[in-house]
């Protein structure tokens, strides 16, 4: 089984600055102005690692998207030729993602490796890999080949989620499962850090390429984690209601009033029937706290919007408040990938206008409440949800636009 050096003394002088901004997902497409063409070392946290320098590139020859990507190209020398990027992603309560593209230039010749690796700092590594006979293959605690081939000469998906808790991982090629909850080396440490990732050619000489492009790296929460949830309400006969709790998933602390790891952000964001956001604001739930908002009171009295319509969506973001905007005040434009946090929960009351048959037919207001509905979140929602609440906050000078905060205990809807 291949085993490739450690990058961790190889990335040593990355500046720190490097690694504070890198908190946040990535996303890499290799286009100008960020990158230009030529070596891509000291581009944007990219370096050389070993091997040849000037053969690790940022081109414009071979392109998925856009007009650049990067590329490896083995030279015809023997041993290995190596680049990487520091991410320095703390993920404790996530897994994590990479997705790229990959195109692999091929002459017919006699081949070894291609290795995508992504390491932590105990010495964890999962290796995305082509072999000698063209297949991938996973490297990890176990060394398992697959039956599939890989198409040399076009581009290909490859996608990784990894656990570094559990210790396992699932791989994606173009789209298909090719290996399910693999076990790799679950007895090395316990980080729950991802160090960086590297992308080497390596064995005996060669001169095929490899180029990759797309390259995105972050934290995935799925529906069932209820870090993303949202609701619908309409106000045509009163005030809705809106109550949030925490369940305390995320604390570690004896003092539920005052538990910087358990306390969550609960950040708010609604939209109209257009797609447009109208409000946002945050508020923290300490563990085992209650509170709530009045959509009319707290939601909507603000709007952006002068006659805001009478139907929204409201979404909810719960965040680790120890990990958001430095531990601050709970900041809605401030959510990323790695400040989502378990436990937040959330209800929502509604007025409706109902018809009791009769004679006559009696017209009142009922009160239906629901929990909010979990979903899926993307890395582009996260971003678009966090950037339009920037504009808000712009356009309506910190004031129009950002809802008020929550309220202690929870209230009841108000009809009018």
């Amino acid at each position: 089984m291949y085993r490739r050096p450690s990058i961790a003394c190889a990335l040593a002088f990355i500046t720190l600055a490097a690694a504070a901004s890198a908190q946040s997902p990535v996303f890499t497409s290799f286009e100008p102005p960020t990158y230009a063409l030529g070596q891509i070392q000291n581009q944007d946290g990219w370096v050389y690692i070993t091997g040849d320098a000037t053969k690790q590139v940022v081109q414009n020859a071979v392109v998925f998207a856009g007009a650049q990507a990067a590329g490896v190209d083995s030279n015809g020398v023997a041993g290995i030729n190596e680049m990487g990027r520091y991410y320095n992603l703390s993920l404790p309560n996530q897994t994590l993602r990479i997705d790229l593209m990959v195109y692999i230039q091929n002459t017919s010749q006699a081949h070894n490796w291609w290795s995508i690796d992504p390491q932590a700092p105990s010495g964890d590594f999962i290796a995305f890999q082509v072999n000698s006979s063209g297949n991938l293959q996973l490297v990890g605690a176990v060394n398992t080949v697959t039956s599939v081939p890989f198409p040399y000469n076009q581009w290909n998906s490859m996608r990784l989620d990894i656990n570094f808790v559990s210790r396992r991982v699932n791989a994606y090629f173009n789209g298909a499962p090719i290996a399910t909850n693999l076990a790799f080396h679950p007895n090395s440490g316990s980080s729950t850090d991802l160090l960086g990732i590297t992308f080497a050619s390596l064995g005996a000489a060669q001169t095929e390429k490899m180029f990759i492009d797309n390259l995105s790296v972050g934290g995935i929460m799925d529906e069932a984690s209820g870090v993303f949830q949202l609701k619908y309400f309409n106000t045509n006969y009163g005030s809705g209601q809106i109550t949030i709790s925490n369940a305390g998933s995320s604390s570690s602390g004896s003092d539920p009033s005052n538990d910087a790891t358990g306390t969550l952000c609960a950040n708010f964001y609604s939209f109209d029937p257009n797609e447009e956001m109208q409000t946002c604001c945050a508020c923290p739930v300490t563990p085992n706290g209650l509170s709530s908002l009045n959509i009319n009171e707290d939601i909507l009295a603000q709007n952006l919007i002068v006659n805001p319509s009478s139907a929204i969506t409201v979404k909810v973001l719960f965040t680790s408040k120890a990990g958001q905007n430095s531990g601050g005040i709970c900041d809605p434009t401030r959510v990323t990938t790695f400040s989502l946090a378990k436990g937040g929960l959330a209800w929502g009351a509604n007025l409706r206008n109902v018809t009791f048959q009769g004679s006559p037919p009696v017209a009142v207001k009922a009160v239906t409440e629901t929990k909010f509905t979990n979903a899926e979140l993307s890395a582009a929602e996260l971003t678009k949800l966090a950037t339009y609440c920037q504009y808000i906050k712009i356009l309506g000078s910190q004031v129009t636009g950002i809802c008020k905060s929550c309220q202690s205990g929870a209230r009841g809807a108000i009809g009018q």
